[in-house]
């Protein structure tokens, strides 16, 4: 996971004492940290894909069997025939895909009386061998099953992939006949390089009746077949992981309640020096004490993509805000809406970033801020953070 400075208070804490004593002074500084922590992400979510980016070619040759009217008259292995499929097609999101595939060659089967696709001699054990040549065109969906059950990996070695489709089958040889085709299968995907994957293909393509030049008997005339093939998926490839806003906005909780503990404990050490000095008899003390000096540095909120909601757990934090600003009537706050210009229209973006920045602007009403002293605005679409989702964000910042 990428790495990110998170500037998560929105005070920082300078605490100074000083007092003079016979000469003597004394000093108490507490210093502010920042560190720095590793972006969870969620790997159920990603980035927005682009229309040009997770396409693929795919290329594949194997064996099928027809199993049509009268298919079982001849043996087995004399209804193998060759296959072959062409693809192309685009992953939208790592477990939901579309492609066109181009499959088909040849089929074989058998028939007791000549066929459309009947060879013109009878065999001796009585019956005639068909042999046609086709193609099924179709579209298919494509479900990467081992994504969705256990989250985007692009390290994963193999997935899973089935996939339903709708086209249609036609006859290269006389009568010419095409068919309505269904098709199912699965996709058994090796990923052996970035840019490749090697293929295990199951299909199965349920035709009309009439598919095989036969209408004897009733239903479906279904090929089943195997292939072996290649896949060479075109840049941009891949998924970014989405942050895990939840999970952000617990670490920014947990940084915050660590500053109000340094906070708390300035505190004590300024009422114990300052009862010292008021202990000491028979001398003048110049005593100036400085607790709970602000010093603006931003604080944000980020939102899910297309969102104005607001995250869960983000009014912890909030309310961290609003106590520190009921404490200093005299802090204003500039409230900044952005989105993310990667997604959307400006003009979407710009009232979305509105919409955001009035979101937590009303949730710190409700925490007792007053809107009076708040100056909200939304910058619409920005791109000045990667990955994109950073940028999906409110600025709050002390004036």
């Amino acid at each position: 996971m990428k790495k990110l400075m998170f500037a998560l208070a929105i005070a920082s804490i300078s605490s100074a004492t000083f007092a003079q004593q016979s000469n003597k002074s004394q000093n108490a500084i507490v210093s502010e940290s920042v560190d720095v922590m590793e972006v969870p992400v969620d790997k159920y979510k990603v980035e927005t894909n682009r229309f040009f980016d997770n396409w693929f070619f795919s290329v594949g040759g194997g064996a099928q069997v027809l199993f049509g009217d009268q298919s079982d008259l001849g043996k087995f292995g004399k209804r193998i025939a060759p296959a072959l499929n062409v693809s192309i097609g685009k992953w939208f999101t790592p477990g939901l895909g579309l492609r066109l595939q181009y499959s088909g060659l040849q089929s074989k089967s058998f028939s007791s009386e000549p066929s459309a696709y009947s060879k013109p001699h009878m065999l001796s054990e009585g019956y005639y061998q068909d042999k046609f040549n086709y193609m099924n065109l179709h579209g298919d969906i494509l479900f990467n099953i081992s994504n969705m059950l256990a989250g985007y990996n692009p390290d994963r070695i193999y997935d899973a992939v089935p996939f339903v489709g709708f086209g249609f089958a036609h006859s290269y040889d006389k009568p010419h006949l095409n068919s309505l085709a269904f098709n199912f299968g699965l996709i058994n995907t090796f990923h052996v390089a970035d840019a490749w994957d090697l293929n295990l293909e199951l299909y199965g393509m349920g035709a009309e009746n009439k598919f095989d030049g036969k209408t004897l008997n009733k239903g479906l005339d279904v090929m089943l077949g195997a292939s072996v093939g290649v896949t060479y998926k075109f840049p941009q490839r891949g998924f970014k992981p989405a942050p895990d806003v939840d999970a952000m906005m617990a670490l920014t909780a947990s940084q915050m309640d660590a500053i109000n503990a340094a906070l708390a404990q300035q505190i004590e050490q300024n009422r114990q020096l300052k009862a010292q000095l008021a202990n000491t008899p028979n001398e003048v003390v110049t005593e100036q004490v400085t607790v709970n000096q602000l010093t603006p540095v931003p604080q944000s909120v980020f939102f899910q993509i297309g969102s104005a909601t607001l995250p869960q757990n983000s009014t912890v934090n909030l309310q961290q805000i609003a106590n520190l600003v009921k404490d200093n009537p005299g802090i204003k706050l500039k409230v900044t809406g952005y989105a993310d210009s990667d997604t959307g229209s400006a003009s979407w973006n710009k009232q979305l970033s509105e919409d955001r920045a009035n979101t937590v602007a009303n949730e710190l009403v409700k925490l007792g801020v007053n809107k009076s002293n708040m100056i909200i605005s939304g910058m619409g679409g920005v791109n000045t953070l990667t990955p994109p989702a950073f940028n999906r964000r409110v600025i709050i910042e002390a004036q």
